[in-house]
C-alpha cells in the first residue's frame, strides 16, 4: 500500500475500491471461519457486528446497509449449502461431546433472522449518529472560518487603533485609518 499511496491520495475513489475489496475479502474470511466452526449457527457469526459496526463509522449509510446484506447473506448462503450437503459443516465438540448446531433448520433459521436483524440495526443506528457527527463537524469548520475571519479584522482594527495613538499629524493618520477600514 505504501507504493500506491500516492495514487491513492490523488484518486480517493481507488482508495474507497480497495477498502471495499478488503471488506470483501474480509468478510470471506470470516465466513470461512464461521464454516469451520459449526456453520450458520457458529458463535463467531456475531463478530460479523463489528465489521458492520466499523464500516457504518466509515462508509455512507446505503454502503453500511449493502455490507450488513452481504453479511446476512453470506450466513443465509452458508446455511443453505450446509442444510442441501452441498458443503457440509463443520461441527464443534464440548468437553469431547460433538454439538450439531444445524440439527434443527427452524431453530438456525431463526437464530439468523434474528442476527440478520441485528447486523441492520446498528448499521442503521450507527450511520445515523455518523450523519449527525460529520454534520456537526461541517458546522465546527464553518464556525471556526468565520471566527479567523473575525480575528483578521480585530487585528486590522487594532493597527488601525495602534496607528491612530502613534501618529499625532492628522494626513497620515487618515489614510492609515482609510486604508484599513477598506480592507476590514
Amino acid at each position: 500500500f505504501r507504493r500506491y499511496e500516492s495514487r491513492f491520495a490523488a484518486d480517493p475513489r481507488l482508495d474507497h475500491r480497495v477498502v471495499i475489496l478488503e471488506v470483501v475479502a474480509d468478510y470471506t474470511a470470516m465466513l470461512l471461519l464461521i464454516h469451520f466452526t459449526g456453520g450458520a449457527a457458529s458463535p463467531l457469526s456475531f463478530f460479523l457486528l463489528f465489521h458492520v459496526i466499523i464500516s457504518a463509522v466509515q462508509f455512507s449509510p446505503a454502503t453500511a446497509h449493502f455490507f450488513a446484506g452481504l453479511a446476512a447473506a453470506g450466513l443465509w448462503s452458508l446455511l443453505g449449502l450446509h442444510l442441501t450437503g452441498w458443503w457440509p459443516s463443520q461441527g464443534l465438540a464440548f468437553r469431547g461431546q460433538p454439538l450439531h448446531l444445524l440439527d434443527r433448520p427452524a431453530h438456525a433459521a431463526v437464530y439468523l433472522v434474528f442476527l440478520t436483524a441485528t447486523l441492520f440495526l446498528p448499521a442503521g443506528i450507527v450511520s445515523r449518529i455518523m450523519r449527525q457527527l460529520r454534520r456537526r463537524v461541517a458546522d465546527l469548520a464553518e464556525v471556526t472560518a468565520e471566527l479567523v475571519d473575525l480575528n483578521g479584522r480585530l487585528n486590522s482594527l487594532y493597527a488601525m487603533v495602534c496607528a491612530i495613538g502613534a501618529e499625532r499629524h492628522l494626513g497620515p493618520t487618515l489614510e492609515t485609518v482609510a486604508r484599513e477600514l477598506a480592507r476590514v
